[in-house]
């Protein structure tokens, strides 16, 4: 499930906004006011929920130009939406130069954000297709959807047997159990496959260093990356992206 960032500045900016995100399903969603929010604990807390798009709800001034690199140069985001009724050509020019992928305006923006977001969500990076490794995803019983779900969206450090066995409230040997025979692995095996597939996706679809990629996929250094992609691939990244 990805997840959203809102800054806001005013109550009638968070009002739209709201009023438009209640019909978007598969997101999680924070708001902070820019105007109040420390930088340090904003870029924070976008780092540890691994929170991947930020949207502007207000015309932003120079102090947001400036909170948006500090959490660009901390953390990996995927894109920047800019939201509002309007914007006047100098700011849709200063919006493209800070990289907003998304500008959405005029009396249809809801609907286009409601799709917008639709669209990011259905191919986002982190989803578990329905024949992943075999599972037939369509024909899983809910506890396992629930499973699925959980690893889809929670931050990457956390997708661990006590974590996900406090999440489905059932001890972690009892997890272990039902996850063999759901999905015809142990836990282990499936998250190394997912890791493999995350790997790949970062790599050769989204054009992603591994400079980048080893903390988005929480490995304590870059080498400890390396390593483990040779483990599962059975090959090095550098080569890899040669025969690639």
């Amino acid at each position: 499930m990805p997840s959203l960032v809102v800054l806001y500045k005013d109550k009638a900016g968070l009002d739209d906004i709201q009023k438009t995100l209640r019909f978007v399903n598969g997101w999680d969603f924070y708001y902070s006011d820019w105007t109040e929010q420390d930088g340090d604990e904003l870029a924070t807390l976008i780092h540890q929920e691994e929170i991947h798009y930020i949207l502007c709800a207000s015309e932003p001034d120079k102090s947001v130009e400036q909170l948006l690199n500090m959490i660009r140069a901390a953390s990996f985001i995927l894109g920047q939406i800019y939201y509002n009724s309007s914007a006047r050509q100098a700011h849709l020019n200063r919006l493209s130069e800070s990289g907003f992928s998304s500008i959405i305006l005029g009396e249809n923006r809801r609907q286009q954000l409601q799709d917008t977001l639709a669209e990011l969500g259905r191919t986002y990076w982190r989803n578990i297709p329905e024949d992943f490794e075999g599972i037939r995803r369509p024909l899983l019983p809910p506890r396992a959807e629930r499973i699925l779900r959980y690893m889809e969206s929670a931050p990457i450090r956390k997708i661990t047997i006590e974590d996900l066995s406090r999440h489905i409230r059932i001890s972690p040997s009892h997890l272990r159990k039902i996850f063999n025979d759901y999905f015809q692995m142990n836990f282990r095996e499936f998250k190394q496959a997912l890791l493999a597939r995350y790997e790949i996706i970062l790599l050769f679809e989204m054009h992603l260093k591994p400079g980048q990629i080893y903390e988005i996929l929480d490995y304590k250094n870059l080498s400890a990356f390396s390593r483990s992609f040779k483990s599962r691939h059975g090959i090095s990244w550098q080569n890899f992206n040669r025969s690639f």
